[in-house]
């Protein structure tokens, strides 16, 4: 099944075993890039700058925190290598969440650490699960941000 979390058109979990818990960005409201107003000292009030023409954005972080999931050592160290070898390749991604329809073209921002939770081992000892879990946290940087409207 998968989860609705795009990147380069490839679903997160069905493509690399990375299931989303949480992200935050998305909804942020944008700050405004530049002058907002201006204030002449001969007029009153404030000359204020609405005009769509005026109205530019600085860029938008998305973070996602995220677990990665294996169900061998190899199959993990594959998916994680795949991942990580599409992140931080050059030029701009497309990613997209289950709940909005606008596509974010991002690049990976920051470096990140990967933390297991289960143990690395070489051989699964009976009664324990075979399977490799990792967590992590990404930030995904979107240049020009997309507006809905």
């Amino acid at each position: 099944m998968n989860s609705g979390y795009l990147f380069d058109g490839n679903d997160l979990k069905d493509t690399y075993g990375i299931s989303v818990i949480r992200v935050s960005g998305i909804l942020d409201f944008l700050k405004r890039k530049g002058e907002t107003g201006h204030n002449w000292l001969d007029e009153d009030g404030e000359e204020y700058y609405t005009d769509a023409s005026d109205i530019d954005f600085e860029p938008r972080d998305i973070t996602l925190q995220c677990v990665l999931v294996g169900s061998t050592r190899n199959d993990f160290a594959s998916k994680h290598n795949a991942f990580k070898k599409i992140l931080e390749s050059a030029g701009l991604h497309t990613f997209n969440t289950p709940y909005y329809s606008l596509t974010y073209n991002v690049y990976f921002k920051d470096g990140g650490r990967v933390d297991m939770i289960t143990p690395w081992r070489s051989h699964v000892g009976a009664g324990s699960s075979n399977k490799y879990i990792a967590r992590f946290t990404i930030t995904l940087r979107e240049p020009e941000p997309a507006r809905a409207f």
